[in-house]
């Protein structure tokens, strides 16, 4: 099997799994509104605790925007095409976007997480090292990309 016959095999598994992590931030701050204080740490300083706080309202825009990038994305994926049904094949350069989708989701699903963990004082702040280990996987499928292309 091709790579790109194996991408398309596992195009609708991604989509779904990208689509759960996409909607996941939402679901957590409908879940925990109540349970957040009306001032959250919304900024970070060097290691010295929050730099600055906002209302509690500012939880919205982490799952706003993980929505908005998951549609973006499956513009450039050609989700929306393919789940109209006018095109079964992957458009030119869809590859990435759908490979990528996932990982964002996930980057952004755990920031959020720790947004609210830490408004209500569950945690102290972000795992750096569990972020930064995140934001390497945004290069890995376009690293095994060219590793297969040659």
């Amino acid at each position: 099997m091709s790579l790109l016959g194996l991408v398309i095999w596992v195009r609708w598994p991604l989509e779904i799994l990208s689509f759960a992590f996409a909607i996941s931030p939402f679901l957590s701050a409908v879940f925990t509104w109540h349970s957040l204080p009306r001032r959250i740490p919304v900024l970070f300083g060097d290691g010295r605790g929050q730099a600055r706080y906002g209302s509690r309202a500012q939880v919205w825009i982490l799952p706003v925007l993980a929505l908005v990038v998951y549609g973006f994305m499956s513009q450039a994926s050609g989700t929306w095409v393919g789940l109209l049904h006018l095109d079964r094949d992957l458009p030119s350069g869809a590859v990435i976007p759908l490979l990528l989708k996932p990982v964002v989701g996930v980057i952004m699903a755990y920031a959020n997480e720790m947004l609210i963990r830490i408004a209500r004082q569950q945690a102290e702040g972000v795992n750096g090292w569990l972020l930064w280990g995140l934001m390497l996987l945004l290069f890995a499928p376009p690293f095994a990309l060219s590793m297969v292309a040659r």
